[in-house]
């Protein structure tokens, strides 16, 4: 056995820890042996068409691949030139079936950029298009002659469909796939949206294969799709549902199919949604996120405007662990909201959002809906966010110190120095706080900075001040000033150089008698860069020095 053996299993789990969207490393593993390369190859096509962006352009490659997988009776209904796309007779993997998370959407553009733009280059381009069943057997080529661009597009679609088609049901037939998103929000070809929507559920295997998914994301236009009530029909099982809506100039607010498919699962555990800020006219009806009482342990709201009538389903769901509004806008008197009780709530992040009860002056009283909140909930809470402009809440900080004593995480947002009290009450009071970060950071003054530098306790392992962008100077004094050694990771993005940052950082540390494990520098070709310190702990200092290294 070579030295350098590793059984698959241990492979796969270095593997795990390679970041999703980092094809390159993935690439390198690839080409180290067979064995590495027959495990490296799942990672790599377990979601071919979600690339990051600087991949992206390089996904219509994958398209000739999966053409090789095509059943040879489909095949005789297309032409294949096999020149600057060539697909392989025979291919090393089964690659279909490695694939868990499709883009629906994604599959469609990537076949257009295989595609001809026009019927003159079909007999020309060297790519992947289909023939008419008669052109087949005739073994010849005609042109199509359209007796107008607007028969030409007709022709034109279909064809790009049938493509599409036969592509989708080679990933189906293999009834692997765990994850779909399905997102319309950069689709340009309207002309194709009946086509797009009645063949992600009617195709021959679509019915087994989706019933298997357990998460589905979707980017969808203000109105009311029927691919969403086809969805609700046929997966029944899904655990997570993401659902961004943007405006569209067809809608009709109410958005009945989504309620539908929320409604027709057995077990939602997690639901997203997310409006565009220009959906502001756009209500969504959340009666439906009762059927799933049961089961939901996560709720995130964006944009969305919650009334009374609203926030009563969402006080409903009681086995909630996580529950996050950002930009949300409630409306209402939110009585609801200060006597709301989620026993088994662990995550509160609450960003930018507005109550509006026509009388924020009863904000200073005693009936500040989220004074109650975290009042009947604190107790239970391991990650809090409260990321607003804390002078309209004037009593919230004090009620945070004295019923969240189990907070490990905290968060929040600085506008003005008399924030700053009741955020070091917090601090001082809920000692199991490890990580703090604070929004706002980037606006203290250099007195502010220095006094809090001063009052971290030692609790606090990890700072994050990525919420804003430091200038190196800001840094420079929070460094400078912070006599601790408690503090190990540091997080923040800074205005800077590269070679500047990182030489600073290590000098301050130098200075202080810290050593820096790691400072690595995030986003090198943009001003703005995220930087992520690591200090070395005094003990392993100690143990340096006396090996005489340092």
């Amino acid at each position: 056995m070579s030295s350098f053996y590793l059984p698959n299993e241990c492979i796969q789990d270095i593997l795990k820890y390679v970041e999703e969207k980092d094809n390159k490393t993935l690439h390198s593993a690839l080409l180290v042996n067979r064995t590495w390369c027959q495990n490296t190859v799942l990672f790599l096509w377990k979601k071919p068409f979600n690339s990051p962006p600087s991949d992206s352009q390089n996904n219509y490659k994958i398209i000739p691949i999966l053409a090789s997988f095509i059943d040879d009776d489909k095949k005789k209904q297309f032409k294949i030139k096999e020149k600057d796309l060539p697909v392989p007779e025979k291919t090393t993997f089964d690659y279909p079936s490695f694939i868990r998370h499709l883009d629906f959407v994604n599959l469609w553009k990537q076949v257009f950029r295989c595609y001809p733009r026009n019927l003159e280059n079909i007999i020309t381009n060297d790519k992947l298009y289909p023939l008419q069943q008669d052109e087949y057997n005739n073994k010849s080529i005609r042109k199509i002659n359209s007796s107008s661009i607007q028969d030409e597009y007709k022709v034109s679609q279909h064809k790009k469909a049938e493509v599409v088609k036969a592509l989708y049901e080679v990933i189906l037939q293999r009834n692997r796939l765990e994850r779909l998103t399905f997102s319309m929000k950069d689709w340009h070809y309207p002309i194709y949206n009946d086509s797009i929507f009645d063949a992600l559920t009617s195709t021959p295997n679509a019915r087994n294969a989706l019933a298997r998914i357990t998460r589905f994301d979707c980017n969808l236009p203000a109105t009311n799709l029927s691919v969403l009530y086809n969805l609700s029909l046929i997966s029944k099982k899904i655990k997570t549902l993401s659902i961004q809506i943007f405006r569209h100039v067809y809608r009709d607010g109410k958005l009945i199919n989504l309620s539908k498919l929320i409604e027709s699962q057995e077990s939602l555990e997690q639901i997203n949604i997310f409006k565009d800020h220009k959906c502001n006219d756009i209500s969504i009806d959340l009666s439906s996120l009762v059927s799933q009482s049961n089961s939901l342990k996560k709720l995130k709201l964006h944009y969305v405007n919650i009334d009374d009538e609203q926030l009563e389903y969402i006080t409903k769901l009681y086995q909630l662990k996580e529950l996050m509004f950002t930009c949300v806008r409630l409306r209402g008197k939110m009585t609801l909201l200060t006597n709301a009780f989620f026993t088994k709530l662990k995550v509160l992040r609450i960003y930018s959002t507005f109550i509006n009860n026509g009388n924020n002056n009863n904000l200073q009283k005693d009936n500040d809906p989220f004074v109650g909140l975290i009042r009947n909930n604190g107790s239970h809470l391991e990650d809090l966010s409260l990321e607003f402009k804390l002078g309209y809440h004037p009593k919230l900080l004090d009620t945070v110190a004295n019923h969240c004593e189990n907070l490990i995480t905290f968060t929040t947002y600085y506008n003005e120095d008399d924030d700053m009290p009741g955020i070091y009450n917090v601090l001082k009071k809920c000692s199991k706080i490890e990580l703090f970060g604070i929004d706002g950071f980037a606006n203290m003054s250099e007195k502010t900075i220095i006094e809090f530098s001063k009052k971290i306790p030692p609790n606090v392992i990890k700072l994050d001040f990525r919420y804003d962008c430091l200038d190196m100077e800001t840094l420079k004094v929070f460094l400078e000033n912070y006599e601790g050694r408690d503090v190990k990771y540091l997080i923040c993005n800074v205005k800077g150089e590269r070679e500047g940052l990182i030489d600073m950082i290590e000098e301050i540390s130098k200075i202080k008698g810290r050593r820096v494990k790691k400072c690595s520098i995030e986003r090198e070709g943009s001003a703005e860069k995220i930087v992520n310190i690591e200090w070395l702990p005094d003990l392993d200092i100690i143990n340096i020095t006396k090996d005489g290294s340092s």
